[in-house]
């Protein structure tokens, strides 16, 4: 019976690390460190070029343009170059009438589909000191740039920069699951790196990578991950903001698509686990603790409950009961610290403790889904085309 109880421990608290003591983990420590401190005027600005993948976008593309025009950034700094993909509508002639007149716009056809091979196709070609993707549906603040480069310089070690991303439009459910992660992902930057930037609109330093591997599915994981992995740190930003217009439109949307973001990262995940032993320990919590979460969670949920249904027949229930009590309570104390952290947009009102489980259960069963479905699902032309395509 000590062993039973034993492994039972153990395989709680593992559970108890993935949905609390992670967390617990994050805010503790972000209280204890030294806020990085962020410049209040740019002295020497670097140059910057920003990359927008395009497909088919004629529809957003007017609204993209005047969005990147109105950033607020020096003009003899800033270079904006649109990838198209071989658009059949008139994205092309709607970019070549837009710009017509804006001097450091360039209008460049790389003969590809995806938004991997576009971006990698003009890679080498960029010289400037950050780059900057954003996707067409992303409307960045006017003083995005500007938030990204102060980013930037509050550390030397920071390779990535993702704006803060919020959608427009969305349900109350979508919307709360982007500002839970949201959250995370700003802990994360203050007590180390973000395991993930937001591929809508994000920055890098030139000289982090050359070009994507042509198979990533989520360029926004494999970025912070190879950063790190070279030793820059990758930061979510809590002052730059973009707001994404396309967002689903019903729950089942929502699911769709979180699943298909989360096997994506799951794939990214694995693409770095040869390289663990390169990682500082700081990042190495995140990222097994991100492998913990996305993948072994599932799989031990079930054993946890094989185990539980064990002790339960074995009339050993005190264990059981201790872990309940102790689990209910990690779980307030974990959805108190969230809504102790701020974030640069309005939040939508309370939907209370109910609305709150629901959001939380769908997010379990997203990740419960992904866990046990990776292995056998294969979503790399659809993702892609989900990203360059319509959302």
């Amino acid at each position: 019976m000590f062993f039973i109880n034993l492994i039972y421990l153990v395989s709680f608290m593992l559970v108890w690390w993935a949905f609390c003591g992670y967390y617990f983990y994050l805010f503790i420590l972000s209280k204890m460190i030294e806020r990085r401190k962020r410049p209040e005027a740019i002295e020497n600005w670097p140059t910057i070029t920003i990359l927008v993948p395009c497909y088919n976008e004629e529809d957003y593309i007017a609204e993209k343009v005047n969005n990147i025009s109105a950033l607020e950034y020096p003009v003899d700094k800033l270079e904006i170059v649109f990838l198209d993909g071989l658009s059949t509508d008139s994205t092309v002639e709607r970019l070549q009438e837009l710009t017509a007149t804006i001097n450091n716009t360039t209008i460049y056809q790389t003969n590809c589909n995806g938004k991997i091979n576009q971006i990698n196709t003009y890679l080498s070609k960029v010289s400037s000191d950050i780059i900057v993707i954003t996707d067409v549906d992303g409307m960045m603040e006017p003083q995005s740039l500007v938030e990204m480069v102060k980013d930037f310089q509050s550390c030397d070690g920071v390779g990535v920069v993702g704006a803060f991303v919020s959608p427009v439009d969305t349900s109350k459910g979508d919307r709360r699951y982007w500002d839970t992660q949201n959250k995370g992902r700003l802990m994360e930057s203050t007590v180390h790196s973000s395991s993930i930037v937001v591929g809508v609109c994000m920055a890098f330093k030139r000289e982090v990578i050359d070009r994507f591997p042509s198979d990533v599915l989520a360029d926004d994981v494999f970025l912070p991950f190879e950063a790190n992995v070279r030793g820059y740190k990758s930061l979510y930003s809590n002052h730059a903001i973009t707001f994404e217009k396309r967002a689903p439109s019903s729950f089942w949307e929502m699911v769709r698509h979180k699943f298909n973001k989360s096997n994506a990262y799951l794939k990214e995940l694995f693409r770095f686990l040869y390289k663990a032993q390169e990682m500082d320990y700081q990042w190495q919590i995140i990222y097994f603790t991100k492998i913990l979460q996305m993948f072994i969670l599932p799989w031990l949920l079930f054993f946890l409950s094989m185990l539980t249904c064990a002790l339960i027949f074995l009339k050993n229930i005190e264990l059981i009961i201790y872990a309940l009590v102790f689990g209910g309570i990690s779980l307030l104390i974990t959805h108190f610290i969230m809504k102790r952290i701020s974030i640069p947009v309005e939040e939508p009102k309370s939907q209370g403790l109910l609305f709150t489980t629901f959001v939380f259960l769908t997010t379990v069963f997203i990740l419960l889904a992904t866990g046990i479905s990776f292995p056998f699902y294969n979503q790399l032309g659809k993702y892609q085309q989900r990203k360059v395509g319509k959302d």
